[in-house]
């Protein structure tokens, strides 16, 4: 699902590459909002109050490794097409 939504919706939108950003948090918002109106907690989305503070700590190192997470390559050529970036 994710490979779609970044190589055929995400690429299709008005001023690609730089609506990339803005795409992906309004999908985010929405897929946050159905899940709340279909009853899910903050907890059972992980993002329960009392976890916020260790949530931000695991996130903090995230850009480093995402970066070097899209210099990877893999071996298999639709995860390859999978992986890849705008930019």
């Amino acid at each position: 699902m994710l490979c779609a939504w970044n190589n055929v919706v995400v690429t299709r939108l008005p001023g690609y590459p730089g609506s990339y950003v803005a795409a992906n948090v309004a999908a985010t918002g929405v897929l946050l909002v159905m899940a709340r109106v279909t009853g899910l907690s903050w907890q059972e989305l992980g993002l329960a109050r009392h976890r916020l503070r260790a949530g931000l700590g695991w996130g903090q190192p995230a850009p480093p490794w995402s970066r070097a997470a899209t210099r990877w390559r893999s071996p298999f050529p639709v995860s390859a097409h999978c992986s890849t970036t705008p930019g």
